[in-house]
């Protein structure tokens, strides 16, 4: 099973993505701080999602993530263009920690 870690600010659409991605929806109004999702594709392979909370309170535990991630998702709200550059200060310094080094990721 690979684990695909998923990171992104709040409200720039992780879980919802996660909801598409496995056939689900989400209409409940209620946002994770950590949710975990399996999907399995060609019953043959799973994948293990970490949706992992983008408050700023929180976001301290992003790192625990790291290690343990095959590749990751950061997902980027691109209608909230007041927080573009708080969003490319974050995905930068994931890519920069050594732990992430040569993992795929997909923005």
């Amino acid at each position: 099973m690979a684990t695909v870690s998923v990171f992104g600010l709040d409200a720039s659409g992780k879980t919802s993505l996660l909801m598409r991605l496995s056939g689900g929806r989400r209409d409940d109004g209620r946002y994770e701080v950590l949710g975990c999702c399996h999907i399995t594709y060609r019953t043959s392979y799973w994948l293990r999602f970490y949706d992992i909370g983008g408050d700023a309170k929180i976001r301290g535990i992003w790192g625990n993530y790291y290690a343990d991630a095959h590749c990751f998702i950061y997902v980027v709200n691109m209608n909230d263009t007041s927080r573009l550059e708080e969003s490319a200060s974050l995905f930068k310094s994931v890519l920069n920690d050594p732990r992430m080094s040569n993992k795929p990721c997909l923005v």
